[in-house]
């Protein structure tokens, strides 16, 4: 089973991570492409991208300037634990996850960067890593997203 949450408003950008193996983004190289066009752009052009007020988007301007790779614990953190709104509080992953907790996570949770979904009917148009919404089995109460390959 494949579970989808949305990524959160509050971020956690000073807790220390646990010192364990982590994956790799799937979109890592596309990312860095995108960040290099990012740096380019100035503070009210990110603004306006983005929608945001000036203080967020010149809080992205510092982040687009900040991101390196490799990753390393001192310049990245897993999204799982970098995120802090409701959801990823509720599901405690600092304290309660274990190393087999978060190879579970890596292989059946997707947080929705990419492919924004504001309602349930956005599901329809969800295709990604190998997932696609699968209308036969679905309700308007409960999407089903299965593994395609």
């Amino acid at each position: 089973m494949l579970s989808l949450i949305s990524p959160a408003k509050s971020l956690d950008l000073t807790s220390p991570v646990p010192d364990r193996d982590y994956s790799t983004p799937q979109l890592l190289d596309e990312s860095a492409q995108l960040i290099d066009v990012m740096r380019t752009k100035s503070l009210s052009e990110v603004a306006g991208l983005m929608h945001l007020s000036d203080d967020l988007a010149a809080l992205n301007v510092q982040r687009y300037q900040d991101f390196e790779t490799p990753f390393t614990l001192a310049n990245a953190r897993p999204a799982l634990l970098m995120f802090a709104g409701d959801v990823y509080q509720g599901m405690a992953t600092r304290t309660r996850f274990s190393t087999e907790d978060f190879t579970e996570a890596g292989q059946t949770l997707r947080i929705l960067i990419r492919h924004r979904v504001r309602t349930a009917g956005d599901l329809t148009d969800f295709d990604a890593g190998g997932y696609r919404y699968v209308p036969s089995r679905s309700t308007p109460e409960v999407p089903v997203v299965r593994r395609t390959r």
